[in-house]
């Protein structure tokens, strides 16, 4: 019997019967839970249509597939509705979205998740990328080069779910002023009102969603004032305002942004990076273009004005509540896992502190690197990238939530036609749950600009493709996890489990960190310098931790 039928077979096992006192133990060790859920989930080969062929380097991996786990949602207490998803809604606004962007061709896939419980693969397109937005109540950004459709998608999909009266559209022009984010009433001033009393709140304070032309042609001191716009909070000359929709003393407003980048678009700056932290769902166009489909059906149709799209129904209680109930979707203890290791990319046994943050990259490469483990393996990886941001860690999660139930969403979907189901994926109907792959799926898509890598690792590795490099760490991140777990055994379950390891524990992670993976542990300072001072011991220099 091979490896994935006793797989599926233990599973059907365990599912389908009353498990015994040895299976039930076996049960509990693969589907622990925590109130802010786990998953895990086996990973399929790359897709190189993410990337154009020519474009795809030396580092695409082939992602080691670990055996799927099985949340416990799956077999306790799953007898009737868990978040009560409401898919009938999710239908109804994907046909909203059908019929106000039917003249916008993009049908290219830029994305597969794979769900290893049921094995089923689930393509997500462009729109469906928007409606993760929609879901998540997180900005996207859209980048690309002019006549890419970036702003009539944006128009045509707020329409869609938020009716013609429910979006906003605000062009940028380098002339932009902080001004232009609010109303003032001079009739109240002179009435007696004060200056901040004077100052009310305009549409793009307070509709569900806004979408945002050029921003990067506004001047940049004007961007960093727009910080807490993002923030959903706004000041100006006295007047506070919170932003977007109010529900239940939460707020909702989504913004679409699109942007021009490149040297050949003048009038363009570069966007604040503070700015673009906060814009969390990024899609580079240029990188999923037409297919000759939609190039045929573009050229051939006339198209509509954008007065022509009409719907005057809005779907913000919907969304409001699918938004909060997609927080709630569980993730496999797997998941969990992998995305606390994804924090450990900025971990450096060379650095004094034990973390590339800090200290230059360059100055790793040229001095730290230096005979180390690590370096040799991956092209030279370890000293080329930084983790991800704090927030885009935080904010991965929760795109990958909404993936998850898009999944839902799809079996659902095959319910309606009378397809037939297996027990596995009625469950997952009522219980959305979000595997290892969601979390590598959504990676690129929120670390895009937020991860720092060397252009030049870019350059040599993938002819400067950045989506391709992205998507390339994020996979080889993962084998290099499912190794620690394999060859750490149970040193590192009890390390995710609790980092407060006893010192036993310590050295052998300590010792897999310094000869093997030092993304699995984070050595401490005197750590480091117990290793510096055993390498001198060893006759090996170590004058590459001294700083600049």
């Amino acid at each position: 019997m091979g490896n994935d039928e006793y797989i599926g077979s233990k599973i059907a096992k365990i599912l389908n019967s009353e498990p015994d006192e040895k299976e039930e133990s076996l049960f509990r060790q693969i589907m622990k839970r925590s109130d802010e859920p786990d998953e895990k989930d086996a990973v399929e080969e790359p897709d190189k249509s993410e990337a154009p062929a020519d474009m795809v380097g030396p580092l695409e991996q082939k992602v080691v597939e670990p055996l799927p786990d099985i949340p416990k949602e799956i077999k306790e207490n799953l007898r009737g509705p868990r978040t009560d998803i409401d898919y009938t809604a999710i239908k109804e606004m994907r046909k909203s979205i059908a019929d106000c962007t039917s003249d916008y061709f993009h049908s290219a896939v830029l994305s597969k998740t794979k769900d290893t419980l049921t094995g089923n693969e689930h393509e997500l397109v462009l729109r469906d990328w928007l409606l993760i937005g929609a879901f998540t109540n997180e900005d996207v950004l859209l980048t690309g080069g002019t006549g890419t459709g970036k702003t009539m998608l944006a128009n045509r999909f707020a329409i869609a779910l938020y009716g013609n009266d429910g979006y906003v559209e605000k062009t940028v022009t380098p002339g932009t002023r902080e001004a232009d984010f609010t109303d003032l009433r001079v009739s109240k001033m002179t009435e007696g009102a004060t200056l901040a009393e004077a100052v009310e709140a305009p549409d793009v304070l307070k509709k569900p969603c806004v979408v945002i032309n050029e921003l990067n042609r506004m001047p940049l001191q004007i961007q960093n004032k727009l910080i807490s716009f993002f923030d959903m909070s706004y000041e100006y000359l006295g007047a506070k305002f919170k932003v977007g929709h109010d529900y239940g003393n939460k707020r909702y407003q989504l913004r679409i942004v699109t942007i021009n980048e490149g040297d050949r678009y003048r009038g363009t700056d570069q966007i604040d990076g503070a700015v673009r932290d906060r814009l969390i769902i990024e899609i580079p166009m240029d990188f999923f273009p037409l297919t000759k489909i939609d190039e045929m059906r573009k050229n051939t149709s006339e198209g509509k004005s954008l007065d022509e799209i009409v719907n005057n129904r809005t779907f913000i209680t919907e969304l409001t509540d699918i938004t909060s109930k997609v927080k709630k979707v569980p993730l496999t203890e797997e998941a969990e896992r992998f995305m606390e290791y994804l924090t450990g990319l900025d971990n450096c046994v060379r650095s004094n502190t034990g973390s590339k943050k800090g200290v230059d990259l360059r100055y790793i490469m040229e001095h730290a690197c230096t005979g180390c483990h690590s370096i040799q393996r991956d092209n030279h990886i370890c000293n080329s990238i930084y983790a991800p941001s704090p927030r885009a860690m935080s904010k991965v999660k929760k795109v990958a939530q909404a993936i998850s139930v898009l999944r839902s969403y799809d079996l659902f979907r095959s319910k309606e036609e009378n397809k037939r189901l297996t027990r596995q994926e009625e469950d997952l109907i009522r219980q959305p749950v979000v595997t290892t792959q969601d979390i590598i799926t959504a990676a690129p898509f929120v670390f895009y600009s937020k991860m720092n890598i060397n252009p030049m690792w870019i350059q040599k590795h993938y002819q400067g493709n950045k989506w391709a490099a992205v998507n390339s760490t994020i996979k080889i991140a993962y084998n290099r996890f499912v190794r620690f777990l394999d060859e750490a055994g149970d040193v590192a379950d009890r390390y995710f489990d609790n980092p407060t390891v006893n010192d036993l524990d310590k050295t052998t992670l300590r010792e897999y960190a310094t000869t093997k993976d030092p993304w699995a542990y984070k050595l401490s300072s005197s750590e480091v310098s117990a290793a510096n001072t055993a390498r001198q011991q060893a006759g090996i220099d170590t004058d590459h931790t001294r700083r600049r």
